[in-house]
């Protein structure tokens, strides 16, 4: 790297962000020159309180709240870093490469000087200093063996923000499509919103996990056992006195005792987490250095320095060929080539032929579900279940061991009915998703019979696949017989018929049209919203909810109140009301056809935002 070309490119930056300020007019720069003085104030801040904290406090705790105490500030700066992540997923370069890359000048400059700017971030002024407080406090108190934390600091920050800043790059390349650019903000932030809940599932997942319960329990039953003993004629009045007497320092002595061990288990698992997880290095390394112990500090100051000078590399080849080879860095191949491929690879998806359904309903299933399966609207919609098992997952399986065998068809059917309410507004509005797609449906000489039927097996991968995932988690948390998870897994079946046709009537009477592009909010009229809401409350318990839990309430009714176990009373009654629900479908799916070809006209107004 020319030394040169770095001073100039780090000249170009200062003016460029000069001028901003100057372009942005007198007050922006007055609130700019307030903001930073906050900034440097709060810096100075928390300096102080860190090195209050490293000298005076830190000396006085064990080891393991050390390292808590490092790993709170790791987990503290990640937080903050994911939400400046977040403000700015795509990377915007301070000098941009288009414009440097046909001088005679280094690329590694440029990239070096874009990537020190992402160095200015609230979350490293504010925290970083913190954290370099702490270190000097310890310096002070654990001795110069100390100073090993500044190398190993700045290592961690580093690999930090080189991985962020890789990350950047290649989420620009990967967003030029404006449709991947929708689906991978949407996917980040759901993401970043599921670890922020990590906390409370974790907490969730405690509830009713206390093996030998209360101190004031455990009292009552000795209290019953001394007098059950005295009574008997067991032990003396005098005895029996001592012993009550004891009680409340037994048990106050036994619930520390299990408290301490409880604790050495946490303190143990965060060494581990810390030692596998990168992150955790740092941490790792503090309390390691703190009790003069050079060795872990050394080894997770060169993996972190090596993910860094890595993370680094990657981001700067990719970027030069990101710049210079369209993207991809790939020869683009001859479209002779790529046609003879695609003769000789196997048919696309839109070309399957499904098994007992008729070749109508075959191409409507295959090109609906190609279409669900792109649109960022329906993959959000179908993360609104895994979002609720991985939130109340946590707490249900908690107190699994606390849970009866009678319970437990109820829960998979329960499990299931939910995943099946979260899929019926996208089934609601099942026209409104093909926008102008529409008049293909509306021109083509398919019975519109069929066409309601293949728009029903297109959800059914989607809705069923991951129904049965969540059926079969239950059966193995909660430890169910294998006739009641099949049985559940029929019930899945049976309930899903007749939400076909609730979601069939709301499309056809009810469409609204849905703006093109991702998370792009609907305005539905309020025809539309409440005959969703009448399908939700009204349809959906009594078409849906009676048919799927009936065969568990009869089998609870039967092995509890009869007396009669183990018995696949479930499983049979389910499959008669499968017959019962497949019956169904095909006599109204046949009148719902009839329907859509009478108002197809209709909805093809409204979904193309046509309508008056």
């Amino acid at each position: 790297m020319n030394r040169e070309h770095l001073r100039a490119f780090l000249w170009l930056r200062w003016r460029m962000r000069v001028n901003q300020i100057k372009r942005a007019g007198t007050l922006n720069a007055i609130l700019t020159a307030i903001l930073a003085g906050f900034g440097v104030v709060a810096s100075l801040g928390l300096l102080v309180a860190g090195l209050v904290v490293g000298a005076v406090v830190m000396p006085q705790l064990s080891p393991a709240i050390r390292m808590y105490i490092w790993d709170g500030a790791v987990i503290l700066l990640i937080f903050f870093w994911m939400i400046g992540l977040l403000a700015q997923l795509q990377r915007a370069e301070a000098v941009s490469f288009d414009r440097v890359l046909h001088l005679p000048v280094s690329p590694a400059a440029a990239y070096l000087v874009n990537y020190l700017s992402s160095f200015f971030s609230v979350s490293l002024i504010l925290i970083i200093p913190g954290m370099v407080g702490l270190a000097l406090g310890q310096i002070y108190a654990a001795g110069p063996v100390m100073l090993l934390a500044f190398p190993l600091l700045t290592v961690f920050v580093v690999a930090l923000t080189a991985l962020t800043y890789q990350f950047q790059g290649w989420l620009a390349a990967q967003v030029e499509n404006p449709r991947r650019r929708q689906m991978v903000v949407m996917l980040i932030t759901t993401g970043f919103v599921l670890v922020s809940q990590v906390p409370g599932i974790l907490h969730l997942s405690q509830i009713g996990s206390d093996e030998s319960g209360s101190q004031s329990v455990e009292q009552i039953r000795r209290y019953e056992e001394v007098t059950r003993q005295l009574k008997a004629g067991q032990i003396s009045a005098e005895e029996s006195s001592r012993r009550t007497m004891g009680i409340p320092a037994e048990v106050e002595a036994e619930a520390a005792q299990k408290r301490g061990e409880k604790w050495d288990r946490i303190a143990q698992s965060t060494r581990v987490v810390n030692l596998v997880c990168p992150p955790g290095w740092l941490p790792l390394g503090m309390a390691n250095l703190a009790e003069g112990r050079v060795l872990p500090a050394l080894l997770g100051g060169l993996g972190l320095s090596l993910i860094g000078a890595g993370s680094l590399w990657r981001g700067y080849r990719a970027t030069v060929r990101m710049y210079t080879h369209g993207g991809t860095g790939h020869i683009y191949r001859s479209a002779v080539v790529v046609g003879a491929e695609r003769k000789s690879a196997k048919p696309s998806m839109v070309e399957w032929r499904l098994p007992w359904v008729s070749e109508y309903a075959a191409a409507v299933a295959a090109a609906g579900l190609r279409s669900l399966l792109r649109a960022p609207e329906a993959r959000m919609m179908m993360l609104a279940p895994v979002i609720l098992l991985i939130v109340f997952g946590g707490m249900f399986l908690s107190v699994a061991k606390q849970t009866e065998a009678w319970q437990v068809p109820l829960i998979a059917v329960g499990a299931a009915a939910m995943v099946l309410a979260t899929s019926l507004q996208l089934g609601a509005n099942q026209f409104g998703y093909d926008r102008d797609g529409f008049r293909a449906v509306v021109l083509s000489p398919v019975p519109r019979r069929e066409v309601l039927i293949g728009k029903n097996l297109a959800m059914a991968p989607l809705v069923l696949g991951l129904g049965t995932v969540v059926v079969l988690l239950v059966g193995i948390g909660f430890q169910g017989r294998i006739d009641q998870v099949a049985a559940a897994l029929v019930q899945l079946v049976t309930m899903y018929l007749p939400l076909c046709l609730i979601a069939n009537a709301c499309s056809i009477y009810a469409p609204f049209v849905v703006p093109s592009g991702s998370l792009k909010g609907a305005r539905p009229g309020l025809k539309a919203v409440l005959t969703q809401m009448a399908a939700m409350m009204l349809a959906y318990p009594i078409a849906v909810g009676l048919p799927g839990i009936l065969p568990a309430v009869i089998d609870v009714l039967v092995s509890e109140v009869g007396e009669v176990r183990g018995l696949p009373i479930a499983l049979g009654l389910s499959l008669v009301c499968l017959a019962g629900s497949v019956w169904a479908y095909r006599r109204v799916i046949t009148l719902q056809g009839q329907q859509l070809a009478e108002r197809e006209q209709t909805i093809l107004d409204v979904v193309t935002g046509h309508a008056q």
